[in-house]
């Protein structure tokens, strides 16, 4: 078993059908901190998974999956979003499918520049849309503005923002199903064929609740699988997720964490589709 991979077992990028990519970075967090240690926790609480989906069988074992060394970008925000487009791009450029373990939510301003257009669903407790914040247009709560101009944006799980955003959804810039009063069948309906997922962990219950902007009234593991279960006809080429606060390996919220990647590369990338 290999502690510094995802599942514990490391092939090789060439062989691999995934990329794991750990971005060690929360510069731009403006209340808890500490997200630059979740990487690290999330892959170190994997290697505790069971191979066995109880949909899939022992998909875990079907898995070519390939863990990358932690990425620590530079501090300044401007110039780490450069070097993650970049390392994106490089990942894309070899036809891999790619999940990004974030790191404050920054880290996917990067990603979205380096996608060709495509539907992101933002699940999420904050909308991410300001233009700027504590002086940054960088900023983790401005992810999602830097979206979309290039890509069409759907947010789910909503549960606090500003009026500068609540501006941007009455014109329809961006689909919004708040908290979670909505059905996965009808946010699905809004997304296109080719989609990329960015899943803030305060988007969650309580069981995610190392987070460094907590939120109440949040989604649960049992509908949030039920979305992931719907969304598995799309082609998704990709997803993150970010925002958790922990240095504790054995943190349940890691392990939380670590399951919900699982299950969603099993849904999206080794389960059949319909």
């Amino acid at each position: 078993m290999v502690k510094h991979a995802f599942l514990g077992v490391q092939h090789s990028f060439e062989e691999a059908d995934v990329v794991i990519i750990p971005i060690a970075y929360d510069s731009t967090t403006s209340y808890g901190t500490g997200a630059r240690f979740a990487p690290h926790c999330i892959v170190y609480a994997s290697t505790q998974l069971e191979f066995f989906d109880r949909f899939r069988g022992n998909v875990g074992e079907q898995m070519k999956i390939c863990t990358l060394d932690e990425f620590w970008p530079s501090k300044p925000p401007e110039k780490a979003v450069r070097e993650i487009e970049s390392l994106i791009k490089d990942i894309i450029g070899g036809g891999k499918r790619f999940v990004v373990l974030g790191g404050d939510h920054s880290v996917s301003i990067g990603v979205f520049n380096a996608l060709p257009p495509l539907s992101i669903l933002h699940i999420d407790a904050h909308a991410d849309l300001r233009k700027e914040y504590e002086g940054t247009p960088y900023s983790h709560a401005c992810a999602l503005r830097h979206a979309l101009d290039r890509h069409k944006v759907v947010q789910v799980g909503v549960r606090s923002l500003c009026e500068e955003e609540a501006q941007l959804m009455r014109e329809g810039k961006v689909k919004t199903f708040f908290g979670d009063e909505w059905e996965a069948e009808e946010v699905v309906k809004c997304l296109g064929k080719d989609v990329y997922i960015t899943l803030d962990v305060d988007a969650l219950d309580f069981s995610f609740n190392a987070t460094g902007t907590p939120e109440p009234g949040g989604i649960s593991w049992r509908k949030m699988l039920h979305l992931v279960e719907k969304l598995k006809d799309k082609n998704v080429v990709g997803f993150d997720i970010v925002e958790l606060s922990t240095s504790d390996l054995c943190s349940p919220a890691a392990y939380a964490c670590a399951k919900l990647v699982f299950s969603m590369i099993s849904a999206f990338w080794y389960g059949e589709k319909t």
